[in-house]
Parts: C-alpha cells; sequence; structure tokens
C-alpha cells in the first residue's frame, strides 16, 4: 500500500513539474554569426542570427533551421544572383517571448551621400510561440484593416511622406503577406526577366519588423515613407 501511495505521488510530482515547465515564460539569447559561400572565386558573406540558451529546445532547433536558410533559399546558389547580397547588414528589431523580428537593409547607393535609390529592406518575423514565420496578415485580415491603421499613422507634418492611398495598402498588404520566394514566382508570371535583377526586384518589395512599440510597415526603399503603427492599431496585438 505504501508503495502505490509513493508511486501516486510520484506521478503527481511529475505532472506538477511538466506543467510549471509548460507555463514558465519562453527566454533565449541571440548570436549573430555570418555564413561565407565562395562561388567562382567571389567570396560573399551573408549575415544571420541564432538563439541559444532557449528554455524550449525543440523550438530553438526550429527557428535556427529557418534562420540559417532563409537568405540561400531566397537567392539560390547563383553567382549573379547573390551580387548585393555581401553588402546585407543586419539588425535584430525586436527580441520577445512573442516575436523575434529582424530587418536586412542594404545601401542601393553604395554609401554614398545622394540616397538617390534608398535602402533594400528584407524583413523577417517569427512567432516565438509556433517557431513559425509570420507575415503581415498574421496581424491584419485585410487590406482594408491595414489602410485604417497605416491612414491613422501618418505623421501630421512631413515634408516628405508619401500620403497612404488604399491602392498603395493593397499593394503592400499584398506583398508582405507573402514570402520573398513566394513574391518573386509571382513577379516573374508578369516579368518573366525579373531573376536577372533579383537584387532591385527584392529591394522594392514591400515588408515590415516589429519594433518593442510599433509595427514598422515598409512601403518603399525610403524610410521617410515607413509608416510606423503603435500596437493598439492592430487587430492582433504584437506586444
Amino acid at each position: 500500500m505504501k508503495h502505490k501511495i509513493f508511486y501516486i505521488m510520484l506521478l503527481v510530482f511529475c505532472i506538477l513539474c511538466t506543467a510549471c515547465a509548460a507555463n514558465r515564460p519562453l527566454t533565449y539569447e541571440l548570436e549573430e554569426k555570418s555564413q561565407v559561400f565562395v562561388i567562382e572565386d567571389t567570396e560573399f558573406s551573408i549575415p544571420y542570427v541564432q538563439i541559444t540558451k532557449c528554455t524550449d529546445k525543440k523550438l530553438q532547433k526550429k527557428v535556427n533551421d529557418f534562420l540559417i536558410t532563409i537568405i540561400p533559399d531566397i537567392v539560390a546558389k547563383d553567382q549573379r544572383k547573390w551580387i548585393g547580397f555581401n553588402d546585407y547588414s543586419l539588425e535584430i528589431t525586436n527580441q520577445t517571448s512573442e516575436y523575434l523580428s529582424l530587418l536586412y537593409d542594404l545601401d542601393l547607393d553604395g554609401g554614398g551621400d545622394s540616397r538617390k535609390s534608398g535602402n533594400g529592406r528584407i524583413g523577417i518575423t517569427i512567432d516565438m510561440k509556433t517557431g513559425e514565420r509570420v507575415f503581415l496578415d498574421h496581424f491584419f485580415e485585410s487590406a482594408e484593416q491595414l489602410y485604417e491603421a497605416m491612414k491613422k499613422s501618418e505623421p501630421e507634418e512631413s515634408e516628405f511622406f508619401v500620403p497612404v492611398w488604399m491602392e498603395n495598402a493593397n499593394k503592400v498588404f499584398s506583398a508582405a503577406s507573402l514570402s520573398e520566394l513566394e513574391y518573386l514566382k509571382q513577379e516573374a508570371e508578369e516579368y518573366p526577366k525579373i531573376y536577372h535583377n533579383l537584387i532591385g526586384t527584392l529591394s522594392h518589395k514591400p515588408t515590415f519588423y516589429l519594433t518593442p512599440t510599433e509595427i514598422v510597415v515598409v512601403r518603399d526603399t525610403y524610410d521617410r515613407n515607413d509608416v510606423l503603427i503603435s500596437y493598439d492599431l492592430v487587430p492582433i496585438a504584437a506586444d
């Protein structure tokens, strides 16, 4: 009888420990690394991040497997398509137990002061509850919802800011709800030669990224036209 009571208590203890572990807040750290590729004697170095010391080891592996392949998957191992990616910088814009958000940035003017072409940017956001990449349609159900939030977020006074129009919101919602590979495939149906200027095509793809206080909608290559939407205007809260 005593043995039976002992095993029951042990089972209850194990269940309680499992429940406590499941309810423990997710924590993790980030480590920036770089991948080096040599293609036809030309070396390319692409930055990326890996999560470490994560309280969920299965999630850590899933996220890390994705983060190390995202840029190579976009451009494939072809020298012509890699040109330009060597100059990408990487910024961690949001790191919480809910979302991890990263921003790849390419100076299209090669560091020039004129900034005629602006910056090409690729935003990557991961839901840290599932380990899956999420897109703009994760936070807004429709282009109409996005448009309302963007209009309310327009700066009151800005000499250079391009006003938000419904047509623009439609374009942003559509493009920022696709992965880069999906976007390229879609564009290629209308413009078959886009792969000859892959960097240019991706640089003009609308995207988004998260900060601790807002969703930043990237409409074009000029950051002055970015729309900063506070989380209280987002149907699906991101904080």
